[in-house]
């Protein structure tokens, strides 16, 4: 039995039915990770994301076919999420959770002359997360100073104790 072919066409019409099922497989999978993006944005930073699984998972396939690079990062985030209410700890969490869930998104999705342009991306998306984290360390050296010298004090008086008994 031969294939059928479609009038004009010089391929058999399962090919077209091939090539949708795979489309429809990767969509499919780049919408999973945006449900699972909303999940740990929830669960981890205490934030509902601005926008609805499918539109998050249409921003992704934008990302990789139009090839974003890095000056899209700060974008992406303010699309899915306000950064406006959250703290240092929250937009740092934020942007990694992002960025993981960006670079789960298959890499046949970028031409590969982009493939540049989502590791800058990604690296972007992380830097983001670390400068935030950064924001933090000098709370976090400061209690950790005041409490050495808490810690200090109160070992001072122990001594001064035990040298008066």
């Amino acid at each position: 039995m031969k294939p059928r072919r479609l009038p004009g066409r010089d391929f058999p019409a399962y090919w077209l039915a091939a090539s949708d099922a795979a489309a429809f497989a990767m969509v499919q999978s780049v919408l999973a990770v945006a449900v699972a993006l909303r999940t740990r944005l929830a669960d981890q930073v205490r934030i509902v994301a601005r926008l609805p699984a499918a539109d998050i998972a249409l921003l992704f396939l934008t990302a990789a076919e139009s090839g974003w690079g890095k000056a899209k990062a700060e974008s992406i985030v303010s699309q899915i999420v306000d950064l406006r209410e959250l703290d240092s700890e929250r937009t740092g969490k934020a942007c990694m959770i992002i960025g993981e869930a960006l670079a789960q998104v298959p890499l046949s999705q970028w031409a590969p002359e982009r493939h540049g342009n989502r590791a800058d991306l990604l690296d972007a998306l992380r830097a983001r997360a670390r400068q935030a984290h950064e924001t933090m360390m000098p709370k976090q050296s400061e209690a950790r100073k005041a409490e050495a010298e808490w810690l200090a004090a109160v070992e001072g008086r122990r001594r001064a104790e035990g040298r008066q008994a």
